[in-house]
């Protein structure tokens, strides 16, 4: 089940992602005045939505505008569809739905009883996952960070090689 949820955590942040990237080439920006970054994904927990079960997940965005130098980061809320169901207000504290989703009975307080600082954090994950292989692989992370993954695929491989030649 985790393994499930991690791996929709990492299909959430490739929608966004891409969503962001279509919006940009749709606006033609010029010189990429403003961008948006996925920086986290979240599992916040599960809701039932119209007798239907969904995962909820928080999306961490950082918005820049190069025009004005301003920096925005907020925090959005999908089901694992990558429906958006509102936005993160940090001082109320919970979750505001979008308009389509307000009249749906005891939504709202399903969201914001869920935990919003996440059971599972995708950035965290994926780092020890990088520490881990910088370790079976004897290098710092900061290299594994500047390799490509190609490089790192090959890396891989010869220490695999390195190990089973060791045993043999």
């Amino acid at each position: 089940m985790k393994e499930e949820i991690i791996e929709e955590m990492k299909k959430i942040r490739e929608q966004i992602e891409l969503k962001y990237l279509m919006e940009e080439l749709e606006k033609a920006i010029p010189n990429k005045e403003k961008t948006k970054q996925v920086q986290n994904v979240k599992y916040i927990g599960e809701i039932q939505i119209e007798n239907e079960r969904k995962n909820i997940y928080l999306a961490d965005v950082l918005e820049k505008d190069e025009k004005s130098n301003s920096v925005k980061f907020y925090s959005n809320c999908y089901t694992e569809d990558g429906v958006l169901l509102g936005r993160y207000i940090e001082y109320m504290d919970s979750i505001i739905l979008m308009e389509q989703f307000k009249d749906i009975d005891g939504i709202y307080a399903q969201i914001n009883m869920l935990e919003l600082d996440g059971k599972l954090d995708l950035r965290k994950i994926e780092k020890a996952e990088l520490e881990q292989i910088a370790e079976s692989l004897g290098i710092e992370k900061e290299e594994i960070k500047a390799m490509s993954s190609m490089e790192l695929a090959k890396k891989i491989e010869e220490n695999q090689e390195s190990k089973e030649n060791n045993k043999e």
